[in-house]
């Protein structure tokens, strides 16, 4: 039996670490550092080489989520999961580990 891998995207913080580029409107993973194509989609683009898009899973931030399926419309609109409230990396991983593991029917997961 082949075990599916899943990839979670995580696409809600405000990347106050690039600061003055990222901010509350225009926060980093919609910039566009190197050419035409933003943080978000360059990740995207990566994982479309190994995993189908029904595999990869985006976490985000409610008000961040329209403007991540317009740049990925390939992904389903279920595979994208909001933070209820930004708490850091540890719950995203935790949220996108579980979520991973019930579209895989619950197989092992590794984080």
């Amino acid at each position: 039996m082949e075990i599916p891998f899943y990839a979670v995207i995580m696409a809600g913080g405000s990347g106050t670490r690039l600061w003055p580029l990222s901010r509350r409107q225009n926060p980093k993973q919609l910039l566009r550092l190197s050419g035409e194509r933003t943080l978000y989609q360059l990740a995207v683009d990566r994982l479309d080489r190994i995993l189908s898009p029904e595999n990869i899973i985006v976490v985000t931030a409610g008000d961040m989520v329209s403007k991540l399926m317009e740049q990925s419309p390939n992904i389903p609109k279920h595979n994208f999961l909001v933070e209820p409230e930004g708490r850091g990396t540890a719950p995203v991983i935790g949220l996108g580990a579980f979520y991973a593991e019930y579209l895989a029917g619950g197989e092992a997961v590794i984080a």
